[in-house]
């Protein structure tokens, strides 16, 4: 849990690794564009991603969420295999 300043909020926060990317881009303090072509089914249809289907991540008084097969808000897509998702981007035109 932290504690953050949002305009003249406090903002009461509980998170886990779905902060990284907000975090990092504070620190970049301009947005971070999206990379649609791994959304593409050239990288989803691959094992460049681990479908996680088991689990939950319950925290800050919530029963959080369970991991499901496909998109669940718990892993979102999958996790990435880096060096597979590389070698794919690699491929890319």
């Amino acid at each position: 849990m932290s504690l953050r300043a949002w305009r003249t909020t406090i903002v009461r926060q509980c998170f886990a690794l779905s902060a990284t990317p907000y975090e990092a881009n504070s620190l970049l303090l301009s947005p971070v564009p999206l990379l649609p072509a791994i959304y593409s089914s050239a990288f989803i249809s691959t094992s460049a991603f681990n479908d996680i289907t088991n689990g939950t991540n319950p925290g800050c008084g919530t029963v959080g969420f369970n991991a499901e097969p496909g998109w669940d808000p718990f892993t979102g897509l999958s996790t990435s295999n880096f060096v597979k998702l590389l070698s794919r981007w690699l491929l890319m035109p």
